[in-house]
């Protein structure tokens, strides 16, 4: 369910925001998505956590990967609906009893 904050800051970000936003925005995606990845890791799904660790690296804040806004409003929105997936992905593993 953690992941549903970083899904909406990132739609959220798809709209005009100060640069502040955008650092705050990298903190957060970069931190869940590292705590998914080793969540995932530990569950022995190495796929989904080498996509979220591949996530967390894309958005650290300390070595930040330099994009234009054009490039990164796809990104954005992708990795928005890759979160919102991944959560309802879980939703339903877990009503299933896999």
């Amino acid at each position: 369910m953690i992941r549903l904050i970083p899904a909406v800051f990132l739609l959220w970000g798809l709209l005009p925001n100060p640069y502040a936003y955008y650092m705050l925005l990298r903190v957060v995606v970069c931190g869940v998505s590292g705590y998914t990845a080793y969540g995932y890791a530990r569950a022995g799904s190495s796929k989904i956590a080498w996509t979220f660790g591949g996530l967390a690296l894309l958005y650290n804040p300390f070595l930040p990967v330099y994009l234009t806004r054009e490039i990164w409003m796809p990104i954005d929105l992708l990795t928005a609906i890759f979160l919102f997936w991944s959560v309802l992905r879980d939703r339903h593993r877990l009503r299933a009893g896999v």
